[in-house]
């Protein structure tokens, strides 16, 4: 079956299409009287976050009881090529302009507090430093319970399979049913570079060159941290496809072995193992011809 299942993706990574096509976007979202915008490359994670971000900053705005409109705008540095920034100005209402490559909820919801309470004293026009002042604040109450309150990823009631929360700027996974209770996993992190759901499992992407998977095949499981290595263009999502028999290969680019232009890379995952093979196509033509048997011992000892 191993041996089949390799065969299976000689043919299957043929067919991968493997450009990348990219243009910076724009995306908005909208809760009661706050308006974010984002401006990103890719359909990131931050997006969701962003989104998250929108709904808790009406929270508490609504709470301190402002009802102006307030316009937050992220301007998502997902190349990391520029130093983070943040600005704000006041004119009859609140605006709040970010530049980094990672956007923080506490972050951005305490600078949004301390310029609510600025703006209740005086609308009229003037630009407002708050970064070091705001962040250097205590907590509010209001502020603790926000950041503490399970805040789930946006998406369909109906959608199953892994899914997470997130709760004082930390990913929570668990899995999703819609008639029992959430199962959580042990798996928490401090930052989500990616998230691509794989059957009832997920490729879950803690920065732009490790990942972990998590599978239900027959209990829940988180694999170890996996490492993808030489990928040169760290800023763009992985580009993943599945082979079948819950193989899955990982795309990326690389630079070729005499660093003379660049190279698309295939990465394959195995599941049943937790192994990854850093090059599927040096790897199908060492063992491919190896009986099946030998394939199997190979992939649970393979080292590169």
């Amino acid at each position: 079956m191993m041996k089949k299942a390799l065969l299976t993706a000689i043919f299957g990574i043929i067919s991968l299409n493997t450009s990348f096509a990219h243009k910076d976007f724009f995306r908005t979202y909208r809760s009661g009287s706050v308006t974010s915008t984002i401006k990103t490359g890719y359909e990131y994670e931050e997006l969701k976050k962003v989104e998250i971000i929108t709904n808790l900053a009406n929270t508490l705005l609504s709470e301190m009881g402002v009802r102006d409109s307030v316009s937050l705008f992220f301007d998502h540095d997902y190349t990391g090529s520029r130093d983070s920034n943040i600005s704000a100005s006041v004119n009859h209402k609140i605006t709040l302009n970010q530049n980094a490559r990672k956007f923080k909820i506490h972050t951005t919801l305490k600078l949004l507090e301390y310029l609510a309470n600025e703006f209740k004293n005086d609308k009229e026009f003037r630009t407002v430093h708050i970064e070091n002042i705001a962040l250097n604040n205590e907590n509010s109450p209001l502020l603790t319970k926000l950041i503490n309150t399970k805040q789930q990823r946006p998406e369909s009631p109906s959608t199953q399979g892994i899914s997470y929360f997130i709760q004082n700027d930390q990913y929570h996974f668990y899995f999703k049913d819609p008639v029992s209770p959430p199962s959580e996993v042990n798996l928490i992190l401090d930052e989500l570079f990616q998230f691509e759901r794989i059957g009832r499992g997920a490729l879950i992407f803690d920065t732009d060159s490790t990942f972990y998977c998590i599978s239900n095949i027959t209990k829940p499981t988180v694999s170890t941290r996996h490492k993808l290595s030489g990928n040169i263009r760290k800023w763009k999502p992985y580009k993943i496809t599945s082979l079948g028999d819950h193989n899955y290969a990982i795309q990326y680019s690389k630079k070729n072995e005499n660093d003379i232009g660049i190279k698309n890379n295939t990465a394959l995952y195995i599941l049943e193992y937790d192994t990854l093979i850093p090059n599927l196509n040096t790897f199908l033509r060492k063992n491919v011809v190896l009986p099946a048997s030998k394939l199997r011992k190979d992939i649970r000892s393979v080292s590169f």
